[in-house]
């Protein structure tokens, strides 16, 4: 990957982007390697040169659910820039596929030396995932109004532990829901702080990995 041609590092001086090059390590899989573990260690992260990957999450069945596809251009494994908690999904490459890596221990450097462009890349993956946890919520609205938050807890259950999980999947998505309102514009508001923005950061990380999984399981039980 070229630094200076990436939208993540527009704005970044020419040194700076001297910088961030030199810690950007080349990556190459075939087809059906799997890239990132689901509740593996992180450490990195990565964007795609050339090629695509699937984002997938196990179910309780045992079964790999698909929940995206990423392109050239795209990136996963972003938010180990703010923790190194473990993996909520797993990426699998479709097809042969090179890749960029930034290990978290390299970037916390980066950003201790170069701090105006730290902070801006921190800022354009909170942006990043704002559009998700967006689109998340949309998905959610979806499911109200086609009325299956309603049906799956008025579906009888074949067993308390089912109706237990179908009663947590519906807290979590109520609750994801109840906390994304609103927090993605006041991320975005111009006069709140790097250091709010940066606990936003985290609130909307965690909540993003609960929304996921909630839906994947009311999904599965449509």
């Amino acid at each position: 990957m070229s630094v200076p041609s990436h939208r993540w590092f527009a704005g970044f001086s020419p040194e700076e982007q001297q910088a961030m090059q030199a810690i950007v390590q080349q990556v190459a899989c075939d087809g059906q390697v799997v890239v990132l573990e689901e509740n593996a260690s992180a450490d990195r992260l990565y964007i795609i040169d050339e090629g695509a990957v699937a984002v997938t999450k196990r179910l309780e069945s045992g079964a790999m659910e698909f929940l995206s596809l990423l392109t050239q251009g795209d990136c996963f494994g972003e938010m180990v820039l703010f923790s190194t908690e473990q993996r909520s999904a797993t990426v699998v490459t479709v097809e042969p596929t090179k890749l960029s890596m930034v290990l978290h221990t390299d970037f916390v450097r980066f950003a201790a030396a170069h701090p105006r462009a730290g902070m801006q890349l921190y800022h354009t993956v909170g942006m990043a995932l704002c559009q998700r946890l967006r689109a998340m919520n949309d998905k959610l609205r979806d499911l109200v109004e086609g009325g299956l938050l309603a049906e799956t807890s008025a579906t009888p259950q074949s067993g308390a532990a089912s109706a237990s999980a179908g009663d947590t999947a519906q807290r979590q998505v109520r609750l994801a829901a109840t906390l994304i309102k609103g927090i993605a514009d006041l991320y975005e508001h111009p006069e709140v702080s790097d250091t709010t923005r940066q606990h936003f950061l985290r609130v909307m990380q965690q909540q993003a990995a609960q929304l996921q999984q909630a839906l994947v399981l009311i999904e599965t039980r449509e």
